[in-house]
């Protein structure tokens, strides 16, 4: 993921940013879309603590995986994450 935010840095020119949850599928990791969601979420903080990556980064999530998405366990990692 570091070469991701690397290009984002460098072409995206601090626009904001929207990612899907990538690595699954097709990808076929076999981890489960939350840790997916979590592993972009903490690779980007990660990169922009090095240096400004963009100023807004929305995670996309597919709609047929919004009921099995927890979204209090994704707002408490975020506040971890980030803070």
């Amino acid at each position: 993921m570091s070469c991701l935010w690397e290009e984002v840095r460098r072409k995206g020119h601090g626009i904001d940013v929207a990612i899907p949850v990538i690595g699954a599928d097709l990808a076929r990791t076999n981890l489960p879309r939350m840790a997916l969601a979590k592993l972009i979420i903490l690779s980007f903080v990660v990169a922009s603590k090095k240096e400004f990556v963009t100023r807004k980064l929305t995670l996309v999530i597919h709609p047929k995986d919004l009921e099995n998405t927890d979204f209090y366990e994704l707002e408490d990692f975020l506040t971890s994450a980030c803070f």
